[in-house]
């Protein structure tokens, strides 16, 4: 996924949350083509294979530019250890992850 032309982070550093708080979340999605992209980019909270929370929008990246969607995500009412995962797919089905672990407390 690294040398994907389409690239993606998840702005969200935190090493725990609140139970059940809400944050804003930005997720910086690159295209490194000469030809505009257009995907969804999606943002899940799992907890092992269970998704605790998930969010889509769908994002248009002029080429050789960057867009900056932002997502309200609510930490997992229960504590515990989570993975926060921002993910782009294109249109052919390719995609890019990057992913934050935390703890709910």
């Amino acid at each position: 996924e690294a040398f994907n032309p389409g690239g993606l982070m998840l702005d969200f550093w935190a090493d725990e949350l609140a139970c059940g708080a809400k944050q804003t979340v930005k997720v910086y999605v690159i295209n490194d083509t000469t030809l505009d992209w257009e995907g969804d980019v999606k943002v899940t909270i799992r907890q092992g294979d269970r998704v605790v929370f998930e969010k889509a929008q769908p994002v248009a990246v002029p080429a050789l530019g960057r867009e900056i969607p932002s997502f309200e995500v609510t930490a997992p009412a229960a504590a515990g250890a989570y993975l926060m995962q921002a993910e782009l797919t294109d249109t052919a089905g390719r995609r890019v992850r990057s992913r934050r672990d935390f703890a709910a407390k």
